[in-house]
């Protein structure tokens, strides 16, 4: 049997959780949501009218740690409504970046442009930035 003191506090602990993840969903959506709105295409998709992004209808989010680096990737599905089309935006966000949003509306599906935000996390394609340390030998 959990102890009452024991069980408030690993409920405490799980609510604290949820509010901090609720935080980082909340983000994630409000910087999709500034993404589409300014993406020439989603609006040519959408309907050139007010476009409106609502609240998530699935969200997953995973953490992993390996050799104490720690890692995790939030993925949301959004309703997108144009005055043409109505869709859904899937957002894959990593280490609170934003790494991809893709837009589906009317049979078509378009990738959202995450424009300086998207250059500033990936290194030119082909290249790995690399450090050689040379270990001293002499000491055996």
């Amino acid at each position: 049997r959990l102890s009452l003191p024991l069980f408030s506090r690993l409920l405490g602990d799980a609510f604290e959780l949820m509010s901090e993840q609720q935080g980082v969903v909340d983000s994630i959506q409000a910087e999709a949501k500034e993404l589409i709105l300014g993406d020439p295409n989603a609006r040519s998709l959408l309907g050139s009218g007010p476009l409106e992004v609502g609240f998530p209808l699935s969200q997953s989010s995973s953490s992993s740690s390996i050799n104490g680096v720690s890692s995790s990737v939030v993925q949301l599905t959004l309703p997108v409504r144009g005055s043409a089309k109505d869709g859904v935006a899937q957002v894959v966000s990593r280490n609170g970046r934003m790494q991809e949003i893709l837009l589906e509306a009317g049979g078509y599906s378009i990738n959202v442009s995450i424009g300086a935000k998207e250059r500033e996390r990936r290194p030119p394609s082909g290249v790995i930035e690399a450090e050689i340390i040379e270990k001293d030998q002499s000491k055996k």
